[in-house]
């Protein structure tokens, strides 16, 4: 496979419904939006970048816009501000 059919492939299935909720629960599960900092812990630091370097990566080689990261990053402050309300 090519890089173009790649590409093709990967918009065609992280572009569908189900493939935007995939995208948002691994973006929510790996630590996209939050610190991957672990005091005095380098190798967990670093462990926990790597899982948020890849979803980064998807994001950046399927092309998502700003919109669906903003609307992303809104849904995971409004779960974090209910958490402490609650």
């Amino acid at each position: 496979m090519n890089e173009i059919e790649r590409h093709d492939l990967y918009k065609t299935v992280f572009d569908s419904p189900n493939g935007q909720l995939i995208v948002k629960d691994l973006s929510d599960r790996h630590r996209v939006f939050q610190t991957t900092f672990v005091a005095n812990d380098p190798y967990a630091t670093a462990f926990n970048e790597g899982r948020r370097a890849v979803i980064l990566d998807l994001i950046r080689f399927i092309n998502h816009d700003l919109e669906f990261i903003k609307e992303v990053m809104k849904e995971r402050h409004a779960r974090e501000r209910r958490s402490y309300t609650e």
